[in-house]
């Protein structure tokens, strides 16, 4: 919550594109890397790191990537998919109480917002059917290769 609120502040403020590029290339570093389990460690860590993901999904938006870095040590996929897959909805939720307080109309919007929540429940349905038959390994490749993917895709559109 925190995050949220300091990022609200500044959603209009700075430039998208300058941190569309550094999300991508952290993604991207931290996709690649060796990274320290960080998950069920030090709340305090946890803590600051939330904070700081949330506030950059005020300015930024597609910070999911940069939460799957986050939370990518993880042991098992079905605990890492399920962990990423509710601290998006409670980011995205505290994203809509945010920009409605501060005036967003999002009536015009309600159409679209309907068939993305549609789409996503087909999508969760699909993907928890292929979650079960993926071993582990291939898992972790695919992981990777679509944070990877996502990451050059943040670059690009931050470069072009």
């Amino acid at each position: 919550m925190l995050g949220v609120i300091v990022g609200g502040q500044f959603a209009y403020l700075l430039p998208e594109h300058l941190f569309t590029l550094i999300i991508g290339c952290f993604v991207l570093i931290t996709a690649w890397l060796p990274q320290p389990r960080i998950v069920g460690e030090n709340r305090v860590v946890q803590f600051i790191g939330g904070a700081v993901i949330s506030a950059l999904s005020m300015v930024v938006g597609p910070t999911g990537p940069l939460i799957a870095t986050f939370i990518k040590g993880l042991a098992d996929r079905r605990q890492l998919v399920a962990t990423h897959a509710m601290l998006m909805t409670v980011q995205n939720l505290l994203k809509v109480i945010t920009f409605t307080a501060l005036g967003f109309a999002f009536a015009a919007y309600l159409p679209l917002v309907a068939a993305m929540i549609v789409a996503g429940f087909g999508g969760t349905a699909v993907g928890s059917h292929i979650l079960l038959k993926v071993p582990e390994r291939a898992f972790r490749i695919g992981f990777k290769v679509v944070l990877t993917v996502v990451a050059l895709d943040l670059i690009r559109q931050a470069l072009f």
